[in-house]
């Protein structure tokens, strides 16, 4: 997930830049220097983690792009990586740069695939600017733009892979989906529906459920702030016991973005032989590496109801990414998937405090950081 550059092959001369556009020999970037700990605001993802150097560029090689950096996707999955805690994937290391998916313009090009003013997205780091090879630029389509193309990338394939490959969704089945206000919650939902699903989300606040319900096309939203999740679960699905081994009703894919007491109540409500999508876990993100966290206290439901649960990440399919990345983006361009983002305007050294939205609840829908100029 590092870009490999070639500095030492001999480079051809660079494209030319626009009028506009001059190629910048330094740049800057936000570089982790230390972990959270209870110490650093009781664990969360504060601005003391990490100190902005100044660097300087490597000149373009064979194949190379140069980029200004527009905006960055804001993840909660980031809180992970800066922990040295057990993960899907290597952590930050310190005193190297920020991980982020970032969108920008490309300012110089030895690469006969892109030219000065394309838009481009990258999996890269908080740098100001980014020296990449071509390939591993992702070009922007003509009339997307560049937020809904960084909200489309990672979270489109992220719910597109986990309902359909992970959760094994089929029409008629009942799914819940907890975040569903958020980024991947809300084209989780909307995906659901498309399928012929039920939909139940759940959401904090009585405007972000009004948003999950009236826009995305849920069936109905609980309101994790002021209401019993498990007991309206158990309602809105209409699940009762049986016999003491068997149920009706209830949830048949949980598809599960907050972990914590939100989890507890859906195992109570699954239905026999649910399958539980674990995609992330906010709700405890900010004790990682710093604290132990407790697990579900009824996890036996999942043996009780015979059911599966499986977390993943999107890059286990390499396969069946570019069928997840087809599909919503169709989806998207013929108006039947609403893709929402909350761009913040912010410097680009303010990037952890933008960050930091997602944890707090301040973020209307999929949260892009907007570099201020």
């Amino acid at each position: 997930f590092s870009f490999a550059l070639d500095t030492t092959s001999p480079s051809p001369p660079l494209r030319p830049t626009s009028p506009k556009m001059s190629a910048p020999t330094k740049t800057q970037k936000l570089i982790l220097t230390s972990r959270p700990s209870k110490d650093k605001d009781n664990g969360a993802f504060a601005d003391e983690l990490f100190t902005l150097k100044d660097v300087e560029l490597p000149e373009l090689g064979k194949g190379d792009v140069l980029v200004e950096v527009d905006a960055f996707s804001c993840d909660p999955t980031q809180r992970i990586w800066v922990t040295d805690a057990p993960q899907y994937m290597p952590p930050v290391a310190l005193g190297e740069p920020m991980r982020a998916l970032s969108g920008g313009t490309v300012v110089a090009s030895n690469n006969d695939a892109y030219k000065p003013g394309d838009k481009v997205t990258s999996f890269a780091s908080w740098s100001r600017h980014v020296v990449a090879p071509g390939a591993s630029l992702n070009k922007v389509p003509e009339g997307v733009p560049l937020n809904t193309a960084l909200a489309l990338g990672l979270t489109g394939a992220t719910a597109y892979i986990g309902l359909v490959f992970v959760g094994k969704v089929k029409p008629g089945d009942t799914v819940f989906v907890s975040g569903a206000a958020g980024a991947t919650g809300s084209v989780v939902v909307q995906l659901a529906k498309l399928m012929n699903c039920t939909v139940i989300g759940c959401a904090g606040g009585a405007e972000k459920c009004k948003k999950v319900v009236e826009r995305y096309g849920a069936d109905a939203c609980i309101d994790y702030k002021s209401e019993d999740v498990g007991a309206r679960l158990k309602e809105l699905t209409k699940f009762k016991l049986r016999s003491q081994a068997l149920v009706e009703g209830g949830v048949d894919v949980y598809y599960d973005n907050v972990g914590g007491t939100v989890l507890e109540a859906a195992l109570d409500a699954l239905a026999m032989r649910a399958r539980v999508v674990i995609c992330g876990a906010i709700a405890s993100y900010n004790a990682m590496g710093v604290e132990q966290t407790p697990g579900p206290s009824n996890y036996m439901m999942l043996l009780m109801r015979r059911a599966t649960m499986q977390g993943f990440v999107f890059t286990d399919y390499p396969h069946e990414v570019a069928e997840a990345v087809s599909k919503i983006t169709a989806f998207a361009q013929a108006g039947k998937i609403k893709v929402d983002v909350d761009p913040v305007e912010a410097p680009f050294e303010a990037a952890p405090s933008v960050v930091r939205r997602l944890f707090t609840g301040e973020n209307k829908a999929k949260c892009i950081h907007v570099v201020k100029k």
